[in-house]
């Protein structure tokens, strides 16, 4: 095989720069380096090359480099911008290969095999795909991509439809070890793999991350360590879009460690794998939300999260529709999950679900739609006979409603409202009537020793009205307590009927208490 390199490779390069059309550098390139040959790039001085042709930005023509093979190993591009873009029948090879401030543009390019491994950038510029089409294995290994920002975006010519980025074949591995760059963008491109993996977990300091209108059709999807970790400013919006993303011919999609330290995740209108399992794992996510609104989910989704971590963003899937199952298990909400509007035709799984977690009581009285959201998960959880989260779901949505309306009328249910929580928890338990219960028997005991001399045994005389349904308690009144009635006052009739009042209602709830736990 014919190996190109050293002075011959420099003085070729030089005289491609230099040449006014792609034909001609074409020509160049076929009398130097037969097809097939190995182009080696190691030892080109890239600085000398800068001075030869008189600029900063080296800017090759846009020609065929056929089957030979391009590799760039160690090389030090320097600053200024480069624009590599043409068709390579041939495998292309970056072997820590570093690129200084400018930049880096494979635009418009098409790639048979592309492998970057272990690449280093600095400065400020971006990194270019667009419109870029892959058409076979692909490995993009990025050490530290410093703050460049990254786009697989489509390509756009002048007076020409935009063209969109396309990845083919077996194998579609990418990977981003370091970076503190801010954007990163797939729009609309086209992910055609057999297994496609999309790592970014040493990109710390996203804010904009676009996959809107992108098209999955790959058999195994894994996006790992997708998370903005920008702080969001005022003036500034972090976001994460995957708005109108088709991934219904995906058959394995799995979202890892998708976080962010605040802004906005849109998945709207975006269509899920027809027949595969969506797993969606978060990490941590501080203010801000997570909007699935008009999505559909023909498959199975299930929701899960990093042990100890509290979903703070408000989710949504506001007129959502689910044809398979929706497990969201153990998970802690700060707001209350949106399910507003949505469809199920199979099961819904909150096993374990809480709200309102690491959220004051201010906050959850301040928070938007905070009732109507909880009666909507109240009629899905009735409508899965979960009784007990239908249970919490009404607590809460009486809590929230509580003193919102005004008229004497309202605020004296409301006050009858917070009576009811106060002493069982709206129905939900056992052990509060009872404590009540028994402090009314002993809190009326006192009463009647100390403010009734005629009353010799006051604790057994107020048990003899806290609990007036046991047979012993009839025989006290008739009989052991008979003389008292005889001078009475009217206070003690009072005090007697109110504490009757009291124990009856207490033991009605006790009675609820169990009804609730037992569902009888």
């Amino acid at each position: 095989m014919e190996s190109i390199s050293g002075e011959r490779l420099q003085t070729l390069l030089q005289t491609i720069l230099q040449c006014r059309t792609p034909d001609e550098a074409s020509q160049s390139l076929k009398r130097e380096a037969k097809d097939g040959a190995e182009i080696c790039f190691d030892a080109v001085d890239w600085e000398q090359l800068r001075s030869d042709i008189g600029q900063r930005d080296l800017k090759f023509p846009f020609i065929g480099w056929g089957a030979r093979t391009l590799h760039f190993g160690e090389c030090d591009f320097g600053d200024g911008d480069i624009t590599f873009a043409g068709t390579f029948q041939g495998a292309v090879v970056f072997q820590d290969a570093h690129f200084g401030s400018g930049t880096l543009s494979f635009a418009g390019s098409s790639f048979d095999v592309f492998k970057f491994k272990g690449g280093s950038f600095s400065g400020q510029g971006k990194v270019l795909f667009n419109g870029a089409r892959f058409y076979n294995n692909a490995e993009i290994q990025i050490q530290d991509l410093g703050e460049k920002r990254l786009s697989f975006g489509p390509f756009k010519k002048p007076g020409q439809a935009d063209s969109c980025c396309v990845m083919q074949g077996p194998k579609f591995h990418f990977q981003i070890k370091a970076s503190t760059g801010t954007s990163i963008s797939f729009r609309e491109t086209i992910l055609n793999v057999g297994d496609l993996l999309l790592d970014f977990a040493g990109a710390s300091n996203l804010s904009q991350v676009d996959f809107t209108k992108t098209e999955w059709r790959s058999g195994n999807v894994c996006v790992n360590g997708l998370r903005l970790g920008f702080p969001d400013h005022e003036g500034t919006k972090n976001y994460l879009r995957f708005t109108d993303a088709n991934f219904e011919e995906v058959r394995r999609l799995r979202f890892d460690g998708l976080g962010m330290v605040s802004g906005h995740m849109i998945f709207a209108f975006t269509r899920f794998p027809e027949r595969a399992i969506t797993e969606l794992n978060f990490s941590d996510l501080g203010p801000g939300e997570v909007v699935f609104k008009q999505a559909h989910f023909p498959g199975i989704l299930e929701f899960s999260q990093k042990d100890g971590e509290v979903f703070t963003s408000e989710l949504s899937f506001r007129g959502s529709t689910f044809k398979g199952p929706l497990f969201i298990n153990g998970l802690k909400f700060g707001p209350v999950p949106n399910l507003v509007g949505t469809e199920f035709q199979k099961h819904l799984s909150l096993t374990d679900v809480e709200f309102g977690s690491e959220m004051t009581s201010k906050q959850k009285r301040q928070e938007p739609n905070r009732g109507a959201k909880l009666q909507r998960i109240k009629e899905l959880a009735e409508a899965n006979k979960d009784h007990g989260l239908a249970l919490t779901c009404h607590a809460e949505e009486m809590r929230f409603n509580r003193f919102r309306r005004k008229g004497v009328g309202r605020f004296l249910a409301d006050t009858l409202d917070l009576i009811y929580e106060c002493t069982s928890n709206y129905g939900q338990s056992i052990a509060l009537p009872m404590l009540w219960l028994i402090f009314t028997w002993a809190g009326f005991g006192l009463i009647y020793r100390y403010v009734f001399d005629s009353i010799e045994s006051p604790l057994l005389f107020s048990f003899a009205w806290t609990f007036p349904f046991l047979p012993a308690a009839g025989v006290l009144r008739l009989i052991g307590f008979r003389n008292i009635f005889e001078d009475a006052e009217p206070a003690l009739y009072a005090l007697m009927a109110a504490q009757g009042l009291i124990a009856i209602a207490l033991i009605f709830l006790i009675g609820l208490g169990f009804r609730n736990r037992f569902r009888i």
